[in-house]
């Protein structure tokens, strides 16, 4: 955790509060994280195999809008398109 918060250029508590259970993390954050772990956006979430994941939502694109988010692969296909 605090390899990754100086590759992020913030302290560990920052990251911490920034990713946590409670917390809604910035798009540009997420996609920071993944470049400096090397995976896709979707794999930073936790998926049980035993079931389907639950996930819903929106998010705001700065310049493009608005997307409804209904299952892991919406969210994949949004970071996709602004990677």
């Amino acid at each position: 955790m605090n390899d990754l918060a100086q590759k992020l250029g913030i302290n560990r508590v920052s990251l911490s509060v920034s990713i946590g259970k409670d917390a809604n993390p910035q798009i540009d954050t997420l996609k920071k994280i993944c470049e400096i772990l090397e995976v896709e956006l979707y794999e930073l979430f936790e998926r049980n195999e035993k079931s389907e994941p639950e996930i819903s939502g929106f998010i705001e694109i700065k310049g493009k809008g608005i997307s409804k988010i209904g299952c892991f692969e919406d969210l994949e296909k949004i970071y996709l398109e602004l990677k």
